[in-house]
């Protein structure tokens, strides 16, 4: 998807699905290269179908025949950006969440220039069908990354998010939960002990997850 590959911001912007398969060029828009490079005041940006194949100054890339121009000025190009700690409940304002104002919080994500989020701690099927919906282009929304629930000791700290431990026999059970269900990382939580904790890093190796954990 086009927004995968690169962020427009300082206004907003719609890029019809067609022009995302097809040939395209952004035209008089500020690039940043995030390699440090300086900036480009005027540049422009090929894209055929989710690539970007030419990118530069307007004066050395030249726009292809019959592709749709989107003019890009006052606009500033560059990489997406990612976010590497999100819980994707639809917002979250320390009391309450709004899982059905999900499309609202993706559409904000990418509003802002974020392609790429990390959940670090989630209603497992809820994420794992945001996850699924988008890879699929089915929703439009950053790519996600997720740990699903919390893995947390007896009386965990966010119930709802959270697999409960009380014993170490429990925890390969819940790794292969998580594994079948496709994270990308174990979440373990402060509520668990050295031991518990030590167990579930083995388990999760076992599986070729790895585990970070909030203590």
């Amino acid at each position: 998807m086009f927004w995968l590959s690169v962020a427009l911001l300082a206004a907003s912007i719609t890029v019809p699905p067609a022009v995302q398969q097809g040939l395209s060029a952004i035209t008089n828009v500020r690039i940043i290269d995030g390699n440090g490079g300086e900036p480009i005041p005027n540049g422009v940006v090929v894209i055929e179908g989710d690539r970007i194949s030419a990118v530069g100054p307007s004066a050395s890339v030249e726009v292809p025949p019959g592709a749709t121009v989107i003019d890009g000025a006052g606009l500033t190009a560059l990489p997406g950006l990612a976010d590497f700690h999100t819980h994707l409940v639809g917002g979250w304002d320390g009391v309450r969440v709004d899982l059905l104002g999900y499309p609202r919080y993706l559409n904000a994500l990418l509003y802002s220039g974020v392609t790429t989020v990390f959940d670090a701690g989630n209603i497992l099927p809820y994420v794992q069908q945001m996850h699924q919906e988008i890879e699929a282009g089915r929703l439009t929304g950053p790519r996600i990354y997720f740990a699903g629930p919390l893995v947390d000791g007896a009386d965990p700290a966010w119930p709802a998010l959270s697999y409960a431990v009380s014993s170490v026999t429990q925890i390969p059970g819940y790794i292969r939960q998580l594994k079948s269900a496709g994270v990308h990382v174990v979440k373990g939580y402060g509520g668990l002990s050295l031991r518990q904790l030590g167990a579930l890093a083995r388990e999760a190796r076992q599986e070729s997850l790895a585990v970070f954990v909030d203590a």
